[in-house]
């Protein structure tokens, strides 16, 4: 039981990894045999994601706060606000079920680099 909890947890490690090129080249340097290299590099990236993450969440307090007044008091400005959301949500919900372009051909004079 206590092995099938480590696998586990060293699986669900290793798939938590998010695919891009940081994760290349930390991987790419740990298997080369710079391990402190790939940890720094690792650190590093991960300061910068919470340093992305905090600019996001203070920033999205600074437009409520700047915007709770405006909506708040006049009825007029709540009604439109809701609107604009519900507008934008509808328009991201209809693009995410559409299908994509994958049959889609090329106009006519633009030939493809397999014409």
């Amino acid at each position: 039981m206590v092995t099938a909890l480590l696998v586990g947890l060293v699986v669900g490690f290793v798939l938590a990894i998010p695919p891009g090129p940081l994760a290349i080249a930390c991987i790419s340097q740990a298997l080369a045999g710079q391990a402190r290299e790939s940890v720094a590099l690792a650190l590093s990236a991960s300061a910068m994601d919470i340093g992305y993450a905090l600019l996001a969440a203070f920033a999205s307090s600074a437009l409520v706060g700047a915007l709770r007044g405006l909506v708040t008091d006049n009825a007029w400005s709540l009604l439109a606000f809701q609107g604009g959301c519900i507008v934008v949500l509808v328009v991201l919900g209809l693009r995410y079920c559409r299908p994509t372009g994958g049959g889609r051909t090329s106009p006519a004079g633009s030939a493809g680099p397999h014409a």
